[in-house]
């Protein structure tokens, strides 16, 4: 079976399968409306011991936020 990456709209949220693995990071400020950023990526893996190897591996590009922590 082959599986194929698409990009959506506004941003970018790529997807394999209808599943998202990487997408626009949305910005979030009290009282104002949702902007999407192109600045900032979310990158979805798949367990803890690959976000922490990503995190040590390349500080500098990989970084964490509360609301992402699990």
């Amino acid at each position: 079976m082959v599986r194929t990456a698409t990009e959506g709209l506004g941003g970018f949220d790529f997807r394999v399968g209808g599943k998202g693995f990487i997408w626009s990071c949305p910005e979030r400020r009290p009282g104002r409306p949702r902007r999407i950023g192109t600045d900032i990526a979310v990158l979805f893996v798949g367990d803890e011991a690959e976000k922490q190897a990503l995190l040590l591996g390349e500080p500098w590009v990989f970084f964490t936020a509360p609301g992402y922590d699990g």
